[in-house]
């Protein structure tokens, strides 16, 4: 049951990176491959139009505040 639980985490872990991350960065990785990602690379990010968040997030004033 244990390796069912990780390959769950590790799908919503990817899942949740690539929220922000490029597809092409994140590619098909799991598990440790998923953590050793640099999230901090601004090459690899989503620019402020791609990254997905929800509408009324977007929407909200704060997050103008920090977008570049």
């Amino acid at each position: 049951m244990v390796h069912l639980l990780y390959q769950e985490l590790s799908d919503v872990y990817r899942t949740a990176l690539l929220s922000f991350l490029t597809s092409d960065y994140v590619g098909s990785k799991q598990g440790s491959e998923l953590l050793s990602l640099d999230y901090k690379l601004s090459g690899k990010q989503l620019n402020d139009k791609q990254i997905h968040i929800g509408e009324k997030e977007r929407n909200l004033k704060i997050i103008d505040t920090f977008l570049f």
